[in-house]
């Protein structure tokens, strides 16, 4: 059996406009789930229903994946690639 690696270890570095369009989908995913949920009482079929809840607990599972890969990250400062070509400079 193999063992897991933390993959977790060091905080990825991200962009600020990356943050943003992450944050974004949580946000459109939150919305989208808070809205199917509403729906449900509306619908006549039980089986529609039933895919209705499926895909709103798929929009938060997704919504809380993304916030916990999102809390692993830090900003990084400047341009990571000019940073890299001041080493060889």
């Amino acid at each position: 059996m193999t063992e897991m690696t933390d993959t977790f270890a060091a905080p990825y570095q991200i962009s600020d406009r990356f943050r943003k369009v992450v944050e974004a989908r949580i946000e459109r995913l939150e919305r989208d789930a808070e809205e199917d949920i509403r729906l449900i009482p509306t619908l006549l079929s039980e089986d529609h229903k039933r895919r209705q809840r499926l895909l709103a607990i798929s929009q938060i599972e997704q919504a809380i994946h993304l916030r916990v890969r999102l809390s692993l990250t830090e900003a990084y400062a400047g341009d990571p690639l000019a940073s890299s070509f001041q080493a060889f400079a």
